[in-house]
């Protein structure tokens, strides 16, 4: 079953042609890092024909094609664009070109502040960056492609608005239904690049809070399927569970634990506990015990390898 599929079973479009199907294409937002656990989680033989085909957008966004019919949604992979005769950019163009002339419900929370639960809408602009002209904002406009079906907008200049996006992201990443990314994007030279949030915003209790949950859902979906794969190529290395905290100043902390001696795969968390055979703890700062540590190969979001002596043995920070 097709894992857009609103109904029991995939649209049946296998046997449609290219003039047929087109009318019905439609652009979909893809998480890079959603796309990439889940197929991690999939029989190799079986992964492309599963996978929805993407184009890359900025960061952890991308954007790709499904065909919408009575009987629900389902994916355009490399398979059935063979089968069409075309190409990802001609399926995509057409299905932006399908959600142009709409009525979208823009809802403006605040002066320069606007959610939009469209998901036409929201996959056409990831594709369309002149669509941004649609937004009144300060500065630049700021872009989280959050949810299939959710986009948060603000300007780059609008501290209030950028944090109150932060605080609905942690909202909607708390759910975590059909999630995208929570990376901020804006536009520069007419193109959605990675947006450095200011201190203030990256560091209110919404953002820091979103952006950890997000690292523990992915690092929770991606550890079974990882660990499997890592047993299969004959390597004994553990995987770390992230562990979502708060610190004594009550900001959203993320850490995992690293035993002395034993090789374990960590994620991008903000702390380590190094932990001795002894049973003594030391907490490290991730980008501490980085140094030399192998990047495991083609795994999204990344891990690292560690493999650390006991902790009174290490530098002191």
């Amino acid at each position: 079953m097709s894992w857009l599929s609103r109904k029991k079973g995939p649209a049946p479009v296998g046997d449609l042609g290219w003039e047929q199907v087109r009318t019905m294409l439609r652009p979909r937002l893809v998480g890079v890092q959603v796309e990439a656990v889940r197929a991690l989680a999939l029989p190799e033989e079986v992964r492309s024909s599963a996978q929805i085909a993407s184009a890359p957008v900025a960061g952890d966004v991308a954007v790709g094609v499904v065909v919408e019919s009575e009987d629900g949604l389902a994916q355009v992979g490399p398979g059935l664009l063979a089968t069409w005769g075309q190409t990802l950019a001609d399926a995509l163009d057409v299905a932006v070109a399908s959600t142009f002339d709409r009525d979208v419900e823009i809802a403006q929370l605040v002066e320069g502040t606007y959610v939009v639960r469209d998901p036409w809408f929201a996959a056409a602009l990831a594709q369309r960056p002149a669509m941004s002209a649609t937004f009144e904002v300060v500065g630049d406009v700021v872009v989280v492609f959050a949810d299939a079906g959710c986009i948060l907008v603000s300007g780059s200049q609008d501290v209030e608005g950028l944090t109150i996006v932060g605080d609905l992201l942690d909202d909607l990443v708390s759910v975590d239904e059909k999630p995208v990314s929570v990376t901020p994007l804006h536009l520069v030279d007419g193109a959605w690049q990675v947006l450095e949030l200011p201190a203030a915003v990256a560091e209110s209790p919404g953002w820091r809070m979103a952006v950890r949950r997000w690292t523990t859902h992915r690092a929770e979906q991606q550890a079974g399927p990882l660990a499997a794969l890592l047993a299969s190529q004959g390597r004994d290395v553990a995987v770390a569970p992230v562990n979502l905290v708060r610190d004594t100043q009550g900001r959203a902390l993320t850490y995992s634990a690293v035993t002395e001696g034993v090789p374990t795969a960590v994620a991008a968390t903000d702390s380590v506990a190094h932990v001795g055979l002894d049973g003594s703890t030391r907490l490290r700062e991730l980008a501490d015990v980085l140094d030399g540590a192998e990047q495991l190969a083609d795994v999204t979001p990344p891990r690292w390898v560690l493999d650390l002596g006991a902790p009174g043995d290490a530098p002191e920070a």
